[in-house]
């Protein structure tokens, strides 16, 4: 039989195997609760970084989204442009055919521009040729008192006369086609109305010029009749020669005489200023010479 001393034993030993069976169970389920809490954690790590890649994948699609959006805005940014580029090609075509249209015009301005200006010049030398025979007397008194019906034509005939023309000249008279005073008639004008004479032949016109030195003591004077535009030249030209003559220096030569000879002004240069009879000489300058040259045109070369 067992005795109740065994059955202690037993039992002690029984207790003593139960609680080491229970000591290392409870490390075996600590270090499993460890490992539970461990997984628990990166679940919850894995559960984080899932929202994260979720919020991530959010963030990619509407990216993707306003990339494709930005494409769309590109394809339609691409198509104005393309439409802009054939309006810059269209304008530029245009701008050429522009440019060329205006080079041609500007070629044609100005070839109507010299067109002009020769018809101008071949006018004014038509006119002046037209008054050729022509001559403008100045400062002879009007006869008001005969109600304006004066001889004219008498009133230079005998002016002439009376100064010598007619000895100088071959013809037995002068000879005038009309003679007439220029312009209406003032009241209280302070010089009588020019006189403008066409005479019958051109030759004696010339030798009334040739002779203008015996007006030297009359108050008439005579010069060719030019239109307009020649006579406003002439006055530039003597101007020209007025100055020329005044500025002109020279330790020999100097200009001692000047004269305006249809469009163009005659200087005479002495050889020597000291010497009254020493030789001169004669240039002829017209506009274009002075303006080509305007500081020095004169000086002979």
């Amino acid at each position: 039989m067992v005795t109740t001393a065994e059955i202690t034993k037993l039992e002690k030993s029984f207790n003593d195997k139960l609680k080491k069976l229970k000591t290392e169970y409870d490390g075996k389920f600590n270090k499993k609760d460890q490992e539970i809490n461990m997984l628990k954690q990166k679940v919850e790590t894995l559960s984080k970084k899932e929202e994260d890649i979720n919020l991530l994948n959010q963030k990619v699609n509407t990216l993707q989204n306003e990339i494709s959006c930005k494409d769309k805005q590109l394809i339609a940014v691409n198509k104005e442009l393309l439409e802009v580029k054939k309006s810059v090609q269209y304008m530029s075509d245009k701008l050429d055919e522009s440019s060329i249209l205006s080079r041609e015009t500007h070629q044609d301005v100005s070839k109507t521009h010299n067109l002009i200006k020769w018809v101008k010049e071949k006018t004014e030398d038509l006119e002046d040729r037209s008054r050729r025979d022509n001559l403008v007397f100045f400062n002879v008194p009007e006869q008001i008192d005969n109600g304006g019906n004066e001889d004219c034509e008498k009133l230079i005939h005998d002016e002439l006369v009376s100064r010598g023309f007619k000895e100088e000249m071959p013809d037995e008279d002068i000879f005038f086609e009309r003679v007439h005073r220029l312009g209406p008639r003032k009241n209280n004008a302070k010089h009588p109305r020019p006189i403008i004479a066409k005479l019958t032949y051109h030759k004696q016109k010339q030798q009334l010029l040739q002779n203008g030195r015996l007006l030297k003591d009359s108050v008439m004077n005579m010069s060719e009749d030019y239109c307009r535009e020649t006579l406003l030249l002439h006055k530039d030209l003597r101007e020209y020669a007025k100055e020329a003559k005044n500025n002109y220096h020279d330790s020999a030569k100097s200009i001692v005489w000047y004269n305006v000879v249809y469009k163009k002004v005659l200087l005479t240069y002495t050889l020597d200023k000291k010497n009254k009879e020493a030789k001169t000489f004669t240039r002829g300058f017209n506009i274009h010479d002075i303006k080509r040259n305007p500081t020095h045109w004169y000086k002979p070369t």
